[in-house]
């Protein structure tokens, strides 16, 4: 059983046993379990997203009057490439993002807190030649994403089914078929394979991972940094540094050969 699943049914029977308790009857009052995260998020490898954007850009030879595939491909590269929500990326509007700065205004992003954005250079340059597209040029409607009607789109589950569709075509497992809460990969990995290689590249950069956390949480709009480590569940690479040093701390702890 889930630990969280098991620790609510419990609180319940300890709530029971006090109620029993105030009547006098005796009742045993089970011991709550420390409640752990599970929760293994998946991230893509470098070829993975190569392919995933390949077969995106793809969808439109074989629906070319459809606007949802001509979309699909920049609103991979916007989850991808700033760990957007699925649910905040289809409500931005062109009003939230200042092509000069490359900056997007998040304003229906989780807890109702809103946040600034900022886009890779090459990111920015797509969403110009994006909106300058005659196919995507929609009267009355100031989203990025629209439906063929122009008209904001209700749901997600297309997206999730288009993604899904090109995870199967690739060979990829999908999180129908992967254990319960390791979710396995879905269009939501996006953002956590993002929040990884961000990391990555920053320590490749010079910066440390202590260092970077806090800003990327910031980044992400997380609530804290606990947010943050769940994303990350201790992955060897982030942690080159600190693993350099107990390594040449421990080199001569054990002989050669064992």
């Amino acid at each position: 059983m889930n630990p969280w699943t098991k620790s609510n049914k419990l609180s319940r029977i300890r709530r029971f046993a006090g109620y029993l308790h105030t009547l006098g009857i005796t009742a045993f009052l089970p011991e709550m379990p420390r409640k752990t995260c599970c929760f293994t998020p998946y991230v893509f490898t470098n070829d993975e997203i190569a392919r995933i954007f390949e077969a995106a850009d793809d969808l439109i030879l074989s629906c070319p009057n459809s606007r949802s595939t001509a979309e699909f491909p920049i609103l991979l590269r916007m989850l991808y490439g700033c760990g957007f929500r699925i649910g905040e990326a289809i409500k931005i509007q062109w009003d939230d993002i200042d092509l000069c700065t490359g900056v997007v205004t998040v304003k229906a992003a989780k807890n109702k807190k809103q946040r600034l954005v900022p886009m890779s250079d090459e990111l920015t340059r797509i969403l110009k030649l994006y909106k300058t597209a005659p196919y995507f040029n929609v009267q009355n409607c100031n989203l990025l994403f629209k439906a063929n009607n122009g008209r904001p789109y209700s749901s997600t589950a297309a997206y999730w089914y288009v993604f899904n569709r090109i995870l199967c075509e690739l060979g990829i497992k999908t999180s129908r078929n992967t254990k319960y809460r390791s979710r396995g990969p879905c269009i939501h990995s996006l953002r956590h394979t993002f929040t990884v290689h961000s990391l990555i590249k920053a320590e490749e950069e010079g910066r440390g991972f202590m260092e970077t956390v806090p800003f990327l949480s910031t980044y992400l709009g997380h609530s804290g940094l606990m947010e943050t480590d769940k994303y990350l569940q201790a992955r060897h690479e982030l942690y080159t540094q600190a693993h350099a040093i107990i390594e040449d701390y421990t080199r001569n702890v054990f002989p050669d050969g064992v």
